[in-house]
């Protein structure tokens, strides 16, 4: 006899708490709700939404700063708000500043130096 309320029990359809139950209609969000702002790191260089924004912004400071010469042997992309700098530098002193120019582009958050050589040549000494 136990047996038949113990599964009595477990095949009870379970009701819902309906006073748990939310609907859209009672949060109060307007109708017409947009985001406005852009994430800056999204932000191209026109100031329009860019989904690469930063990596352009960046690739401009460093050409402003440290010549186009050197960007080229640069390649220049980001994941969310990190710089990724992927290349060849011909100075190691040279990585520290170009870091550092990196980080005062708005919406950087952090470099990150994948494969980067250095072909710094040092002096010959007989």
């Amino acid at each position: 006899m136990q047996n038949s309320q113990s599964s009595e029990i477990i095949n009870a359809p379970i009701e819902p708490d309906k006073s748990a139950r939310r609907s859209l209609s009672t949060l109060h969000l307007p109708a017409n709700l947009t985001l406005t702002a852009i994430p800056p790191e999204r932000i191209g260089v026109d100031g329009q939404y860019d989904h690469n924004g930063l990596a352009k912004r960046v690739v401009l400071q460093l050409q402003e700063l440290f010549g186009i010469d050197l960007v080229k042997n640069l390649r220049i992309s980001q994941r969310g708000r990190v710089v990724i700098l992927m290349g060849n530098l011909p100075d190691g002193m040279l990585a520290k500043s170009l870091m550092e120019a990196i980080l005062s582009v708005e919406g950087a958050l952090y470099v990150e130096a994948q494969n980067l050589s250095i072909t710094e040549k040092l002096p010959r000494s007989l």
